[in-house]
């Protein structure tokens, strides 16, 4: 029986079930896509522990944070983790104060969560 509840939102579909099955194996159930649009929805109906995403989600490569300054208010008391491979995305996210994680750091960031 899952105890947390986390919704991944990560373009690239390798690393998503990556990460899904990583938060599975820790007692998370997982709701995964890669479009922002549906994260959204599942937000606005359903309550999370975690929310991760790619920041510039949809658009991977560029230095855009539109999805994340859209999810980021939605999230409630969940735990936020933004992540790029982007120095300027991150600064970007960073400057809207939006968490932002490099991608290389995202295995620590997610064995922080309870």
């Amino acid at each position: 029986m899952y105890k947390k509840k986390a919704i991944i939102g990560i373009h690239d579909d390798t690393y998503r079930h990556t990460i899904k099955r990583f938060l599975t194996m820790n007692e998370f159930e997982v709701t995964a896509t890669r479009e922002v649009n549906d994260m959204i929805g599942y937000l606005k109906t359903n309550s999370y522990n975690a929310v991760i995403m790619d920041l510039n989600l949809g658009k991977p490569g560029t230095v855009w944070i539109e999805p994340a300054k859209k999810v980021f208010p939605l999230i409630g008391d969940a735990k936020y983790i933004g992540i790029s491979g982007n120095l300027d995305t991150l600064k970007l996210a960073k400057n809207e104060s939006i968490p932002a994680t490099d991608t290389s750091d995202l295995v620590d960031e997610i064995t922080k969560l309870e």
